[in-house]
C-alpha cells in the first residue's frame, strides 16, 4: 500500500516507497517537484479541484474514492484512495493510503467487453439459445427460444426448465 501524508493545504510530508513506486519517482523530492495537474489524468485532476474546493468549504467529501495517476514513464495507474485525518508531529494531517488496482479495473473492463460481445450475439444468433443453471432453473434465454416454446423471456427466468418448457 502507499501511504502519504500530507497537510490541510495539500502539502506533502511523507511518501513511503510503494507511493513512489506506484508514480515511478525515486524520491520524495522528485515526486514534490512534479505538479499535480500533471500527477493526474485530467478527469482525476477535475476531480481532485472539486473534492479540494470542497474541503475548503467544509463540505462532506468521501474519506474513500478512486483516482487515475499518471507515472513518471507515462503509463496511466488506477488507484483506490482513503483519507482520514491523522495526528503527524503533533499536527493534526492527513493520511492518504493508496492501494493499485489497476489490473482490477483492467479485469473488470475486459468482463465488460467479453460480456458485451456475448450478449450481442446471445440476441442476434438466429438460434434459440437457452441457458440453464446446474439445477435446471433458466438462467437465461434468447427471444427465439421464447418464441419457440411460446414463453416470455423475463416470464421464465429463475422457473424450472422442465416445468415451464415440458422438457
Amino acid at each position: 500500500l502507499g501511504i502519504r501524508i500530507v497537510t490541510d493545504n495539500g502539502e506533502l510530508l511523507y511518501a513511503n516507497r510503494a507511493i513512489l513506486d506506484f508514480f515511478g519517482y525515486d524520491s520524495i523530492d522528485e515526486m514534490r517537484a512534479i505538479p499535480t495537474r500533471e500527477r493526474y489524468t485530467p478527469e482525476s485532476y477535475a476531480e481532485f479541484q472539486t473534492r479540494r474546493e470542497k474541503r475548503k468549504r467544509d463540505e462532506f467529501v468521501p474519506s474513500e474514492y478512486k483516482i487515475s495517476i499518471v507515472r513518471k514513464d507515462g503509463e496511466i495507474r488506477h488507484l483506490s484512495v482513503s483519507r482520514k485525518r491523522t495526528t503527524w508531529n503533533g499536527t493534526n494531517q492527513f493520511q492518504t493510503i493508496y492501494q493499485d488496482i489497476t489490473e482490477r479495473s483492467r479485469a473488470d473492463a475486459a468482463l465488460l467487453q467479453a460480456y458485451s460481445e456475448m450478449n450481442a450475439i446471445f440476441s442476434a444468433s438466429g438460434d434459440s439459445i437457452i441457458i440453464i443453471n446446474n439445477d435446471y432453473t433458466i438462467r437465461r434465454l434468447n427471444e427465439d427460444a421464447a418464441h419457440l416454446f411460446g414463453v416470455s423471456v423475463t416470464g421464465v427466468l429463475g422457473k424450472k426448465c422442465y416445468d415451464v418448457l415440458g422438457t
